[in-house]
């Protein structure tokens, strides 16, 4: 591995630190706050409201500046923000100094993607998109970690772990420089920056739908685990941690798996999901299903951001290509931020008390995709093979 992939590849270390990781946190805001449990709530959210009408300009931004420079300045403003969160006794300027967190978000993630797309092409490009997966979920469990031996001696102190976008900038300064890989220098025209191709469209969408299903494993996992009485808060870490350790098992191989599986991965990575679903809304009895669910949506969920990212990078010209990550991510946030207002609401609505339920019925979803996918998929190749043999004939 050269300095250069080193480089880009230590941007991702810090991208876990703005969402779910935060929620140790969450206990000692409550209490430090006269608002405190509003705080709290507000704390975790702001940073997806922010991002989302920011990416929006991200494409334009590109256009005036090197992306390297625009990811360092993303990476400043983490550090600002957690310096802030750190020493605000008030509880509005704690809020403010959270929100430039998503101001971040927005000028790091869409930047960084299309940054690898530059330095990096085809199977080439997959490895090192599969290596910066890797580097997310290896970052986000060691942040767990760490978050949660510094919240044990003061929850303040915890923001010291945004300090690891020192790394990330000192080696984008070093060793990335000014190279014509990182272009900038072209005129902007917003009636061509977000025209995409169709199937731009359907990936992106397609993701939002994804993560707002996905994400209520996150919000449900603690509540089947009290519904079965299976086990405990702790026992609830160890399966997220395996759900962790397992996304980085695809994210290993994504090259190789895209090279041999092509478009079927994507049915492979569904019904990895799908099966994890149905196995932890099986889990009457045993922690062990709960533990190979988390494990295989671990598997499904691994790589399907870099599968996504890789098919972006292919239907997207340098133009527009920055707008369709950043819309790309916008709807990954966005999808967050839903997902838990949606779940209640459909909880309320068909007055869900059994998880199990609404967990089978997301599980069979995945599958009946999945078949859709397949009969899709078919028709077309059987389709292919009729016109060659009537040109054969």
């Amino acid at each position: 591995m050269n300095i250069v992939t080193f480089s880009l590849l230590s941007i991702y270390l810090t991208h876990l630190l703005t969402g779910s990781v935060m929620a140790p946190f969450l206990p000692f805001i409550a209490e430090d706050f006269s608002n405190g449990l509003m705080v709290a709530n507000i704390f975790m959210v702001i940073p997806f409201l922010v991002v989302i009408p920011f990416l929006f300009i991200t494409g334009f931004l590109s256009q005036k500046f090197r992306k390297r420079k625009l990811i360092m300045l993303g990476l400043s403003i983490y550090l600002v923000s957690a310096l802030g969160c750190a020493l605000s006794y008030n509880s509005y300027l704690f809020i403010f100094f959270r929100a430039l967190s998503g101001i971040g978000i927005g000028l790091v993630l869409p930047y960084a993607s299309a940054l690898i797309s530059e330095y990096y092409v085809g199977v080439e490009r997959n490895k090192i998109l599969g290596l910066s997966g890797v580097v997310l979920y290896i970052g986000g469990a060691l942040s767990l970690v760490l978050l949660g031996f510094l919240a044990s001696i003061h929850w303040r102190l915890g923001f010291l772990i945004f300090l690891l976008a020192i790394l990330p900038i000192y080696l984008l300064h070093k060793y990335l420089g000014d190279s014509n890989s990182d272009s900038y220098k072209s005129k902007f025209k917003w009636q061509y920056a977000w025209k995409f191709k169709i199937v731009v469209w359907i990936c992106i969408v397609s993701y939002f739908f994804t993560i707002l299903t996905v994400f209520i494993y996150f919000t449900e996992l603690p509540f089947v685990i009290k519904y079965y009485k299976v086990g405990t808060v702790f026992d609830g870490s160890i399966a997220q941690s395996l759900f962790m350790m397992s996304a980085i098992i695809p994210n290993l191989f994504f090259s190789t798996l895209k090279k041999y599986l092509g478009n079927f991965l994507y049915v492979f990575q569904l019904s990895f999901i799908g099966t994890g679903f149905i196995l932890i809304a099986s889990s009457y009895y045993s922690m062990t299903l709960i533990y190979l669910g988390s494990i295989s949506i671990g598997l499904g969920l691994g790589c399907v951001g870099n599968n996504y990212i890789s098919i972006l990078q292919d239907y997207t010209s340098k133009l527009n290509r920055v707008n369709a990550l950043s819309l790309y991510t916008a709807c990954m946030y966005l999808a967050q931020f839903i997902s838990p207002l949606l779940l209640g609401y459909v909880k309320s609505l068909f007055h869900i008390t059994n998880s199990s339920i609404l967990l089978y019925s997301i599980g069979g979803a995945y599958f009946f995709v999945v078949f859709l996918i397949i009969v899709f998929i078919f028709k077309k190749l059987l389709f292919m093979g009729n016109i060659a043999g009537q040109l054969h004939k």
